[in-house]
């Protein structure tokens, strides 16, 4: 086993990532001696040895709406954890209308959560400086921020 860690505001995706390439050299170093081995022994199994092995339940999507009365750097982090699955939301209002608004990256500056990446309910992901533009959208999130 290797340990990666975990870089500031880094997905879950490019985590995953960064872990399959970590994995692929590793993969490499251990194969080319088996292989140019007189007795290749890769065979031979070792049993897992279940008191040190972990569960981790399957995610449901409700896990991934954004509790405001969490600490902030717990929100960014569960932001990060939740890219590119399920991605975490909220819900605003704009003209008395509940719409969902997804949150893909964000940061802390200053003790507050910067949105950097959204995507309101039928669109595209965004940059919020473009969807901040418009203040009703702006007001609705700013709200639930502060």
């Amino acid at each position: 086993q290797i340990k990666i860690k975990v870089k500031p505001n880094e997905t879950s995706g490019s985590l995953i990532k960064r872990a399959f390439e970590i994995g692929a050299k590793k993969l490499v170093q251990i194969i080319k001696p088996i292989i140019s081995s007189n007795q290749p022994k890769f065979w031979i199994l070792t049993p897992q040895d279940n008191s040190k092995a972990t569960i981790a339940l399957k995610i449901n999507k409700q896990e991934a709406e954004i509790n405001w009365k969490k600490p902030k750097e717990e929100i960014v982090n569960l932001i990060n954890a939740f890219n590119p699955w399920p991605g975490t939301f909220t819900f605003i209002k704009i003209n008395n209308q509940k719409k969902r608004l997804k949150i893909w990256q964000a940061e802390t500056k200053k003790g507050k959560i910067i949105p950097k990446i959204v995507q309101l309910e039928g669109k595209p992901k965004t940059d919020w400086k473009d969807l901040s533009k418009n203040k009703k959208i702006k007001d609705a999130l700013e709200e639930k921020i502060c």
